[in-house]
């Protein structure tokens, strides 16, 4: 008897346990999945925010006879289709599910430039133009109104972003029970923000298609250039995630901690007990693409020259060579880097490398590498047509050139053009201004903003 009682209350001590350890393991994957739903949840509201900025934009280009302000709407249009799209490419959805969607907008943002720079020049709007900014306009509004009703249906129905959220209680009664959980899908209404994603790129198909066929329009996403093609596992990724610690010289514990969307699909790693930080490796190549460690900085000990020679050695040591410091800033606690390549003397722009260094030890607390892996490849440069006095032409009377330099720019639409860049001031105004290198126009300029910590451009 007393064998049999010992035996039920074992029993019973051990359920007990496993029901513990499963409710903790629960809580923490439900904590990981509201985070999750926070961010997903951020990403659409902007989605449809920057959705109803483009079809508003584009609505007053359509009303408008003005040139001034409709370079403004054109301007507007594009900015905000690049930043929807940017949305669009954070949201969980897998594989075409919003192919529309992503084409529609690469397309809107590439039409509403061209648009921008025909009025810049002096040109009018074709017909086929008007065409199109009719159509562009009406997708826009009809995927700005479906937005705003899926949203209020996550609103109202509480829909999650992947599927029917289940309490951990009800997953262990049908444990116990020894049921299995059955998935239901009403395919007349969404289930989840995911599959309502997906409805609407299927219903926006129906509409008339907006196929804008200028120099960029065939470009729908940047695919990253400098990463080998080959997938690796998450065991090789994380085997990297500690090569990289190695070449830095820190010594963490590491562990998996999930997997992150945008320009690069990322493994991402952790370290365990106090140390918080996240490194993240490409699924494709298994390359380090950034890194972040936060911990209080003591006092400072470095001066900013040392600084910057810490963070050339770091470089060196990842296997970055050829690469010249482009601006800095001095947080007093810690300095931000920022470095691009270098070839025969040019300055490579999109092949840029951030790091931090902290200014206690010289420590790196973060990197990344995501723009240098993403347009590093190998590049014929061309020649100059042009000579630097010849360039300076293109620039008015009274900037005062300070420096020059030539450097390969990268424009919004990803082409890159060489360029000389004069820096120098106009009144008591600091500017950057970009000549090309062939026809002599002036590519982009750039306001030098000077603060204390450091300079930005605007």
């Amino acid at each position: 008897m007393r064998k049999h009682t010992a035996l039920i209350t074992a029993l019973t001590i051990a359920l007990v346990v496993s029901l513990v350890w499963g409710y903790n393991q629960y809580s923490i994957v439900s904590q990981l999945t509201n985070n999750q739903e926070n961010q997903f949840q951020q990403s659409y509201a902007e989605l449809t925010n920057h959705m109803d900025n483009v079809e508003n934009y584009l609505a007053k280009a359509e009303g408008s006879t003005s040139k001034g302000n409709n370079l403004v709407n054109y301007t507007g249009a594009w900015q905000e289709a690049n930043a929807a799209l940017s949305n669009v490419s954070t949201l969980p959805v897998k594989g075409q599910s919003t192919t529309y969607i992503a084409n529609y907008l690469n397309q809107t943002s590439n039409f509403s430039y061209a648009m921008s720079q025909k009025i810049a020049a002096g040109q009018n709007m074709s017909a086929k133009d008007q065409s199109d900014l009719v159509t562009a306009k009406e997708t826009a509004r009809k995927t700005a109104m479906e937005l705003h009703k899926l949203q209020h249906q996550h609103d109202d129905e509480n829909l999650s972003w992947t599927g029917t959220a289940t309490s951990f209680w009800a997953k262990a009664t049908s444990w116990i029970g020894g049921k299995a959980e059955a998935e239901t899908m009403d395919v007349g209404r969404a289930t989840s923000v995911t599959q309502g994603l997906q409805v609407l790129d299927s219903q926006l198909q129906k509409l008339p298609p907006f196929s804008f066929q200028g120099p960029y329009s065939t470009v729908v996403t940047q695919q990253p250039k400098a990463l080998p093609t080959n997938d690796v596992s998450q065991a090789t990724a994380l085997a990297n995630a500690n090569k990289f610690a190695q070449s830095i010289g820190a010594k963490y514990t590491l562990q998996y901690v999930g997997t992150a969307k945008g320009n690069i699909a990322t493994y991402r790693f952790g370290g365990k007990g106090d140390v918080n930080l996240i490194i993240s490796v490409s699924k494709r190549g298994g390359v380090p693409v950034e890194f972040n460690e936060e911990r209080t900085i003591g006092p400072c000990t470095l001066t900013v020259g040392r600084a910057k020679v810490k963070a050339e050695n770091y470089l060196h040591n990842l296997g970055y060579g050829n690469m010249v410091v482009t601006s800095s800033e001095d947080f007093g606690s810690y300095m931000n880097f920022a470095y691009v390549a270098i070839e025969d003397g040019v300055k490579i722009y999109p092949d840029k490398i951030t790091l931090r260094i902290a200014m206690d030890n010289g420590q790196l607390l973060g990197y990344n590498a995501e723009a240098y892996l993403m347009f590093h490849h190998d590049r014929t440069l061309g020649k100059t047509k042009l000579t630097v006095a010849q360039a300076r032409k293109a620039l008015k009377a009274n900037f005062k050139v300070k420096d020059t330099s030539l450097v390969l720019l990268a424009k919004d639409n990803y082409a890159e053009i060489l360029c000389y860049e004069f820096r120098g001031m106009v009144n008591d105004e600091e500017f950057l201004s970009y000549i090309n290198v062939s026809s002599g126009a002036e590519e982009q300029i750039y306001r030098v903003i000077k603060t204390p910590v450091g300079e930005y451009l605007r």
